[in-house]
């Protein structure tokens, strides 16, 4: 009796072990404007779609989980780049549950749903992206899944 309660307790200790290793492997970046973000080689990780990335962004937000191979993304920019990002998109008619393993908060999330929403579709990568336009703010979102 006493051997199968410690193989219990070792069994709690793994399962939890494994939940808190997938759920640190995240990260979380903030950056002021394009020039600050550009500087840290974050561009280069290919988690914001190049086709998004102009030098008129500012305040981007950008929180990955590496385990799960997702992100989600936000940043401000201006009206014309809002127009030129409106022009590749292909519309669609979604909501956003909050992602999987990714811990952000559900105002996002929330503020996302009230927006139309649009995919991308990278030609050089194998994954889509959900793309989010606040015309009202100049701000987009995304989502990488």
């Amino acid at each position: 009796m006493r051997e199968k309660t410690i193989i219990k307790y070792i069994l709690l200790i793994i399962f939890t072990g494994f939940q808190y290793s997938c759920d640190t492997n995240q990260i979380e970046y903030k950056f002021e404007d394009y020039l600050s973000a550009k500087e840290s080689g974050i561009f280069d990780t290919r988690w914001i779609p190049s086709d998004l990335i102009n030098k008129d962004m500012t305040e981007i937000y950008l929180r990955t989980n590496l385990d799960l191979n997702n992100c989600f993304f936000s940043f401000y920019t201006t009206d014309e780049q809002i127009d030129s990002i409106d022009k590749m998109m292909t519309p669609i008619w979604t909501k956003l549950n909050k992602p999987v393993g990714l811990k952000i908060s559900k105002s996002l999330i929330d503020q996302s749903n009230d927006l139309d929403f649009f995919l991308i579709k990278q030609i050089d990568q194998s994954d889509s992206v959900f793309i989010a336009i606040d015309r009202e703010d100049s701000r987009v979102f995304g989502l990488r899944k």
